[in-house]
């Protein structure tokens, strides 16, 4: 079936790379080129107004400005004892006598904690004799730990169980997995966190870009830790939490005094107010102003606290959250930067042109080279955003009325072994004709009239191909939504052999048209395999564009509630922009029969066409019939009925012998004929002589005895009746296409027989 990718990230706005390097925090061993810093200098060397012993006592500080911390567990569980400090502390002293210690406790954990400020200590520390601390102690020592992004996990499929943990822990060494949930409305969400220690492991799931579960495969990229502003859920203020919060308690939805959100009266977001900024919105929501300057107060102090401990790592940021706060000053570098832009320009004003007329990519590219990334994404958004509502050539066909473009997409067809095909912008009118071979056709056509012109506006239309030999109905759209007339969609029912409905909907949208939720809505309602196809210049990059638009927005929104999914990979299917416009969207019950999805290079339109496969998906498929005659048989029953009588001879005599004699044929001809049915109906089907058709009965019996016995004989004598079969196949189509050939020598217009033949060459 044609097909499309599964790919629905769900990250947080304020992100940061999946450094190893940033476990480092919790990740720490006790050892020479792994030390723990915890105090740092008190004293500025480099002030010289500093006295003497102001210098003594930071030189003593430098030297001893490192502490080392080890832990350990018992190999049981530590006595009360050893909760004693003074009677832990004379133990260990007895046991290690010549150690500097600094800090010596066991904690909530149950885990022995010792800090020292001697890193030749160390090795000493980590060595104790079997019975000490009466059951014997074991290090702990913690490895670098790597978090993976698990996409497009379905909701109902219990990662967290032990089955699930046990395989993923064989086939790809994952240690954990943690379902992320939303926190507003309790939602389970399809993106999973999974935590694994194999390095090894986890570079070669991040090159490959997915792990098989089971029979599907779900993407995986780095996780993305995201920043959170410290907010106090009391009074909704940042910079603090509730436990130390004396404000009065405010509501997250309506900013109203004495009742929590959970009580709230208030449920439709455009009602929300926002305690913070007064926006319509919730206090807690990644678009409130006040938050995401809340935000970049903790990355400063994140940052400030990075240099300051000299981290080896950079910490990277969404370019989201940095476009929505960069103020950007134009300085005299600026200026500078602009003049060579407007250099670069004039240097090549043909580009220039195209760029304005049709894509924006090479002036964006300038615009980031001289000005800046962040920049050259604002004015990309407007650029791509006017273009997408302007140009009236956002199509795929560009006009199926061309033969030529026929016979492409036929080839396609044959090619692929297509069996469900979605075709928008036809440009078909109603009394047009259409027909691909081997498909039936659900259309609808562009009816929208123009007052002005006073006639049909042009282009638009949705078509739908499906296999002659699948079962299908065409939905009358009406039933399921109040139909308007921008609504461009066609959709089919199609019988499943497990006798279930699968709903497949083409579905056009124009880019000056807004999308239409409740038709998505009701779709998914009531249809639970549910498939939707076409250009609907929904545009966000959730699926890899480069910017977003409203449409993509609502999109967003639809896919999240309605649990659906976006199928395509990062390939772009519109040239001119590199965007991905043309999009496939199952529902969660599809998912699991989908296998592939591919943008193919065709020159049919400056749309690239897609293709989808799914497996194991199986269609309720019409049966055709046919019949072969027996004449052998024939003869036989035609020879066994008596003879006509004639006397006396005489016009009645002979009208009733030919009317017996007809009879006697037809009757014969019945019996004789042998009905079967097949699937598909484009399989050819010639007639073979006897003597073959017993060698093809006689090697399926074999067959079945060898299975029974697994006896050498057996498998011996099938093998000579398959080799002798074979030989007479390959003899008899030899022979057979000879002769049609001799046939065809003789072509003659006028018989059927003849243009049948070539058909079938």
């Amino acid at each position: 079936m044609p097909s499309f990718q599964i790919n629905q990230p769900m990250l947080p706005i304020n992100m940061h790379s999946n450094h190893f390097a940033a476990n480092n925090n919790y990740a720490n061993q006790a050892n020479p080129n792994n030390s723990i810093e915890t105090s740092k200098n008190l004293y500025n060397q480099d002030n010289h107004q500093e006295l003497n012993y102001d210098h003594q006592i930071n030189q003593i500080s430098t030297q001893s400005n490192k502490t080392f911390t080890l832990k350990f567990v018992s190999k049981k569980k530590f006595s009360d004892k050893f909760r004693d400090y003074y009677f832990l502390e004379d133990y260990i002293k007895t046991i290690k006598s010549n150690i500097s210690l600094l800090t010596v406790y066991i904690n909530k954990k149950d885990e022995l904690i010792i800090k020292t400020d001697n890193q030749e200590h160390l090795t000493e520390l980590k060595n104790w004799p079997t019975n000490a601390f009466d059951f014997g102690i074991t290090e702990i020592v913690k490895t670098k730990k790597f978090y993976l992004a698990l996409h497009n996990v379905d909701v109902r499929f219990d990662i967290e169980s032990v089955n699930a943990k046990e395989r993923l822990k064989k086939e790809y060494d994952i240690d954990n997995t943690l379902r992320m949930i939303k926190k507003s409305s309790g939602q389970k969400l399809e993106l999973v966190k999974a935590v694994t220690s194999n390095e090894e492991k986890f570079n070669q799931m991040i090159n490959a870009k997915k792990i098989k579960v089971g029979s599907c495969y779900i993407r995986v990229s780095p996780w993305k830790f995201g920043i959170t502003p410290d907010q106090c859920f009391k009074c909704l203020e940042f910079g603090h939490n509730s436990v130390n919060c004396n404000n009065q308690e405010k509501c997250l939805r309506c900013s109203e005094i004495g009742h929590t959100h959970k009580k709230c009266k208030i449920s439709d977001p455009e009602k929300f107010k926002c305690a913070n900024c007064g926006e319509k919105h919730a206090a807690c929501s990644k678009s409130c102003p006040e938050l995401i300057k809340a935000v970049e107060q903790k990355k400063r102090k994140l940052d400030q606290k990075m240099i300051k401990n000299n981290e080896q790592f950079t910490r990277v940021y969404s370019n989201v959250s940095k476009a929505s706060n960069d103020n950007t000053t134009f300085n005299q570098n600026s200026l500078v930067n602009i003049v060579k832009l407007i250099i670069d320009l004039f240097k090549n004003p043909s580009k220039a042109t195209a760029a304005v007329n049709d894509d924006p990519t090479h002036i964006l590219s300038l615009i980031s080279q001289n000005l800046g990334q962040n920049l050259s994404n604002l004015i990309g958004s407007h650029m791509f955003r006017n273009l997408d509502q302007d140009d009236p050539n956002m199509i795929n066909c560009q006009s199926i009325k061309n033969q030529i473009k026929i016979t492409q997409i036929q080839n396609l067809i044959s090619q692929y072994e297509v069996d469900i095909l979605s075709l928008n912008e036809t440009f078909l009118k109603t009394q047009d004709e259409l027909t691909l071979k081997g498909l039936k056709l659900y259309r609808e056509d562009r009816v929208v009239y123009n007052s002005r012109t006073k006639r049909s506006k042009r282009g638009g239309g949705v078509a739908l191909g499906i296999r002659e030999t699948i079962i299908s109905n065409k939905i009358i759209l009406s039933d399921l939504i109040d139909k308007n007339e921008e609504d461009e969609i066609v959709g089919v029912e199609i019988e499943l052999e497990n006798k279930e409905i699968l709903a497949i909907f083409s579905y056009y949208l124009s880019p000056s048209s807004s999308l239409n939720s409740e038709f998505l809505v009701e779709a998914n309602k009531k249809y639970k395999n549910l498939l939707i196809i076409g250009d609907l210049n929904c545009i966000s990059q959730n699926w890899h564009c480069k910017y977003k638009n409203q449409n993509g927005r609502t999109l967003e929104q639809i896919l999240e509630d309605q649990n659906l999914y976006v199928l395509n990979d990062d390939t772009p299917t519109y040239k001119r922009s590199e965007n991905i416009l043309d999009l496939t969207i199952c529902s969660s019950n599809l998912l699991k029969f989908f296998s592939d999805f591919k943008v193919l290079n065709s020159q049919i339109s400056d749309h690239n066409p897609t293709l989808t496969t799914f497996k194991k998906l199986n269609t309720k498929n019409e049966r055709h019939k046919s019949s072969k005659i027996d004449w052998d048989k024939f003869r036989k029953l035609l020879n066994s009925e008596q003879e006509l009588e004639l006397n006396p001879l005489s016009k009645d005599s002979l009208e009733k012998a030919a009317s017996t004699l007809t009879g006697r044929i037809q009757s014969c001809l019945s019996n004789s004929t042998i009905i079967f049915e097949y699937k598909r109906a484009n399989r050819l089907f010639i007639p073979v002589p006897k003597a073959i058709l017993d060698l093809i009965h006689t090697k399926r019996k074999m067959r079945k005895l060898f299975k029974k016995s697994q006896s050498a004989d057996h498998k011996k004598t099938l093998n000579a009746i398959s080799y002798k079969l074979s030989k007479e196949m390959k003899k008899f189509k030899a022979t057979k296409i000879k002769n049609e050939f001799q046939e065809l020598s003789n072509f003659n217009q006028g018989s059927s027989s003849h243009w049948k033949m070539l058909d079938k060459l």
